[in-house]
């Protein structure tokens, strides 16, 4: 593995899932809004004996904004959202046993609510076409970051 790689400089990260608690939103001393809450996904799959299982992933989301948009406030527990940003890492060090840990969080870019309307009806047909445009957008990202980064040749990824 002596060839030299052009690896493109990417952290990218799609996920969908519900809010966990009320969005909170504060102010850096730059007066721009941060808002934090945590989101709950989760991957379904099958065990050794078929039976389906859920495996949750709890994850803290920081959305930068500038703007006086409201967001936090339709961001309340429960909602469903697709989140589009980066991942980030935090040290700190653990203040009972002293020892070195890692946290990770998303530094969210987007924001999809999949839920409109104020009735359930609205809600779901809403939801079934937000979601599958959503989704179209993201792959179209994708592949333009593929193409650009990479040159269009797949020759060029390295595994």
């Amino acid at each position: 593995m002596n060839e030299k790689v052009n690896l493109p400089n990417l952290n990218r990260i799609t996920i969908a899932g519900r809010v966990v608690h009320d969005a909170e939103k504060r102010f850096t001393s730059d007066n721009v809004g941060v808002i934090n809450f945590r989101l709950a996904s989760s991957r379904r799959f099958r065990d050794r004996n078929g039976e389906w299982k859920d495996n949750p992933l709890f994850i803290g989301v920081s959305y930068f904004t500038r703007f006086e948009n409201n967001i936090e406030k339709r961001l309340k527990t429960g909602v469903p959202i697709i989140v589009e940003g980066s991942l980030e890492s935090n040290n700190y060090e653990d203040k009972k046993t002293h020892e070195k840990r890692v946290s990770y969080q998303i530094r969210a870019t987007k924001i999809y609510f999949l839920l409109r309307g104020e009735s359930q009806d609205e809600q779901v047909e809403d939801s079934a076409n937000n979601v599958e445009k959503i989704i179209d957008d993201v792959e179209k990202e994708f592949e333009d970051i593929d193409e650009n980064e990479n040159g269009g040749f797949d020759e060029s990824i390295p595994f």
